[in-house]
């Protein structure tokens, strides 16, 4: 007997807008897999929190930037309930990655947490 497939399956899953806090994104992800944000004109880190309670989980953030980017820098960590660390966050063949600052720019990274000590994460940019 097999399993009943279902006519129409209806999931959503909105992204969660991440506040701003001293320069910091905190990407909460036992709320929800996929957030968004607009940036300000600034250096940012975008953090991923609560990694060790969510093994397997995958999802995106969206990021739209400023109409005024002369100061925008990104990063990104990982924090495994004991501090962020960039080292958690590995990238296809370990490359840096090369955030956009165009301004208005929409782009996007996708992430799995694939260990309890590593999230893969990849990203794309510039979408217009």
């Amino acid at each position: 007997m097999g399993i009943p497939i279902l006519g129409h399956l209806d999931i959503k899953n909105p992204p969660t807008t991440v506040a701003n806090s001293s320069g910091t994104r905190r990407c909460t992800l036992t709320d929800n897999n996929n957030f968004k944000f607009t940036s300000l004109n600034a250096a940012t880190t975008i953090q991923l929190d609560d990694c060790e309670k969510v093994l397997g989980q995958s999802g995106v953030i969206v990021i739209t930037n400023a109409s005024s980017t002369g100061s925008l820098s990104f990063s990104l960590t990982a924090n495994f309930g004991s501090g962020a660390s960039a080292s958690n966050v590995l990238t296809p063949g370990g490359s840096t990655i090369s955030f956009n600052t165009t301004a208005n720019v929409t782009h996007m990274i996708s992430y799995y947490v694939s260990a309890d000590d590593a999230v893969l994460v990849n990203y794309i940019g510039m979408f217009a």
